[in-house]
C-alpha cells in the first residue's frame, strides 16, 4: 500500500482525478449530443469555421458511454468510468501473470511497474478501453482463443483509433511464427488476422476510418505540437515510471537471460521503439 502510494504520488498534477484533462469535456458533449439527437455525429456541429464539414466518429461508442456517466453523475461519473476501466485492465493484468504461473511478489511488482509507467495516461478519455482491450488481446493471443479476436475488434474499432494496436501485436505474432517456421500457426494467425480486419471494417466510416488513423499518425504538424505524440522527456517526474520499467527491462535480459520466442523478441523490440517515438504509446 505505501509504495502504491508513492507510486500515484510521484507527479503532483497526478493527485487530480482522471477527468481534469479537457478532452474529457469535448468527449463528453459529444456524446451528449449523439444522445439528445439519436445519431452518429457525422459532421461538425462545434466550430464556427468548420460548421458542417464532415467528420470521422472513431470513439463514437466510449462517447456515449462518457455522455450516460455524465448524465448520471456529472463530472464524477466519467472519473468513475475511466477509474473503473483503467483499474479492471491493471486487475486483469496480475490475473494473468499468475496464471501464468508466475510468483506472486512477483507478478505484483510487475504489475505496478505497469501501473506507474501508465500512469500519466490516467484520464477519462477514449484511450483507457484500448488499455483494458490490449490486455485482453494479449491474453487471448498467448492462450490462443483466436475466435474472441474478431469480437474484441468489433467493440475496440468503435472505442477507440487505436485499434491499430491490436493488429500491430497480432502481426508481431505472425512475424514470431513465420521466423520460427510454424506453419500451423501461421496458417491460423494468418487467418484470425483476415477476419480481425473485416471485423475492423463494421463501423461508421468503414475503411475511411483506418485512412483518417494512418494520416493523424504521419502528422508532422500533430507530432510536432501536441507533448502527448512527442518522444518522452525523461527529466519529467511523469516519465520516472516508464524510465524504471525500462531499467527492469534491461536487467531482466543482460542478467537473468530469457530465452524468448520470435514473436516476444518482435513484440518487445516494437514496443520499445513506439514508446520511445510517442509519449502516448507508453
Amino acid at each position: 500500500g505505501i509504495l502504491l502510494l508513492v507510486i500515484l504520488t510521484s507527479a503532483g498534477w497526478r493527485n487530480a482525478l482522471v477527468a481534469s484533462d479537457g478532452d474529457s469535456c469535448m468527449h463528453w458533449r459529444v456524446g451528449e449530443w449523439m444522445l439528445q439527437h439519436r445519431q452518429l455525429l457525422d459532421h461538425d456541429v462545434f466550430s464556427h469555421t468548420r460548421f458542417g464539414a464532415p467528420v470521422i466518429s472513431k470513439e463514437w461508442l466510449s462517447e456515449l458511454i462518457f455522455a450516460a456517466a455524465g448524465r448520471a453523475a456529472g463530472l464524477t461519473g466519467l472519473a468513475l468510468v475511466a477509474a473503473l476501466v483503467i483499474a479492471t485492465t491493471f486487475a486483469l493484468l496480475l490475473r494473468q501473470l499468475l496464471r501464468a504461473g508466475h510468483d506472486l511478489l512477483v507478478s505484483i511488482a510487475i504489475t505496478l511497474l505497469a501501473v506507474w509507467a501508465a500512469s500519466s495516461h490516467w484520464l477519462a478519455r477514449p484511450h483507457v478501453f484500448s488499455f483494458l482491450l490490449l490486455v485482453l488481446w494479449h491474453d487471448a493471443l498467448r492462450r490462443g482463443r483466436w475466435l474472441i479476436l474478431p469480437v474484441l475488434m468489433l467493440f475496440w474499432v468503435n472505442l477507440h483509433g487505436g485499434f491499430l494496436v491490436g493488429l500491430l501485436v497480432l502481426g508481431a505474432y505472425w512475424i514470431g511464427a513465420a521466423l520460427e517456421r510454424n506453419w500451423t500457426r501461421l496458417r491460423i494467425l494468418t487467418l484470425t488476422g483476415a477476419l480481425c480486419g473485416l471485423a475492423s471494417l463494421v463501423n461508421p466510416n468503414g475503411y475511411r476510418l483506418h485512412l483518417h488513423n494512418l494520416q493523424f499518425l504521419r502528422s508532422e504538424f500533430i507530432t510536432g505540437w501536441l507533448a502527448e505524440d512527442a518522444s518522452t522527456d525523461f527529466h519529467a517526474a511523469g516519465a520516472l515510471g516508464f524510465l524504471t520499467l525500462l531499467a527492469a527491462v534491461f536487467l531482466v535480459l543482460t542478467l537473468a537471460r530469457p530465452r524468448l520466442t520470435a514473436g516476444d523478441a518482435v513484440l518487445l523490440l516494437s514496443w520499445l521503439y513506439f514508446a520511445l517515438h510517442s509519449n502516448r504509446n507508453i
